[in-house]
């Protein structure tokens, strides 16, 4: 965590903006004072190999950002289909609670799928977490003495 005077916002989005890199799999935008993480899949060099490993078009990663406090607040999210099932996602949802029961259904159904074999001899897929996103921007962000107010619900 930096000490002292937190960045002022221009420096601070100056250096969210020089974390866009061509050879990482995601980019930041910025809209105002909300800076949004999401994953490359217009660019034809990671499209392919997201779509592959099983990455959501859908998922984001957006931080709200309070000048006047140097603090912010983050929210993640996603939607899609999986498993052919429409499915909404909502990082740390309040007021959510899921049953022992389902979970335990999903799983066993999970377990009882048969294995491809095309994809047991295939070499292994490239895998891509939401932290990827999520981390590059967070560890700026505290370097930069920006406090983290949590979930914007």
């Amino acid at each position: 965590m930096a000490t002292g005077t937190p960045w002022p916002e221009e420096a601070l989005l100056s250096a969210i903006t020089a974390l866009n890199d061509p050879s990482l799999p995601f980019s930041y935008s910025i809209d105002g004072h909300v800076v949004k993480g999401s994953w490359k899949f217009d660019d034809p060099m990671w499209g392919p190999r997201l779509a592959a490993s099983g990455a959501s078009k859908n998922f984001s990663y957006s931080v709200r950002l309070k000048a006047g406090s140097s603090s912010f607040r983050w929210f993640e999210q996603d939607a899609g289909i999986n498993n052919g099932r429409y499915r909404a996602y909502r990082g740390y949802n309040r007021g959510f609670s899921i049953n022992l029961f389902t979970i335990i259904v999903g799983l066993v159904r999970r377990m009882s799928r048969p294995v491809s074999p095309q994809l047991e001899s295939s070499a292994p897929a490239e895998s891509f977490t939401r932290e990827q996103i999520k981390t590059p921007l967070n560890d700026l962000l505290a370097r930069a003495g920006w406090r983290n107010k949590g979930v914007t619900v």
